[in-house]
């Protein structure tokens, strides 16, 4: 089962500021989009459903530490992987490096999710177990494999 996914991607002119580098709240872009499209190679979405509940993702936690910078028209690779599931929680690790150069690890950060439930047409949600049909579906990295990621 997996337990990461990489996409690669080119720095846009518009997430620069001033200095001429990625802007902070970018990185944050880039891991859900990357978070997103983990979802679609396991034939899932963020919006999921099954015959009796809507499922959703909403953000629990997400940090990130800045390392070196990017640039506009860098390629940037961001690695998503499972560091954690929980009955009701995932929590992921991000590495996003500079392609290129080798080990040029920008950022690196943490996204906790929690799986909720949409009850009805008020929209009110609660906190739920992950469903059988994405849990059956991911696993977390091998902790060895988590220590190598952090050593690099």
């Amino acid at each position: 089962m997996p337990y990461e996914h990489k996409t690669r991607r080119v720095i846009r002119f518009a997430e620069t500021d001033m200095a001429g580098i990625v802007h902070f709240s970018e990185f944050f872009k880039y891991m859900e989009n990357a978070e997103h499209d983990f979802y679609r190679t396991l034939g899932l979405s963020v919006h999921m459903q099954d015959r009796t509940s809507a499922f959703g993702w909403p953000r629990v936690h997400a940090s990130f530490d800045y390392l070196k910078p990017l640039r506009f028209e860098d390629e940037a690779e961001v690695h998503l992987v499972i560091q954690e599931i929980a009955s009701k929680t995932v929590l992921y690790r991000c590495y996003i490096r500079k392609v290129g150069e080798e080990n040029h690890l920008c950022a690196k950060g943490s996204l906790r999710v929690i799986c909720i439930t949409k009850e009805g047409g008020n929209g009110s949600m609660r906190a739920a177990d992950i469903p059988p049909f994405f849990k059956e579906k991911i696993e977390a990295a091998p902790e060895e494999y988590l220590r190598e990621l952090e050593d690099h």
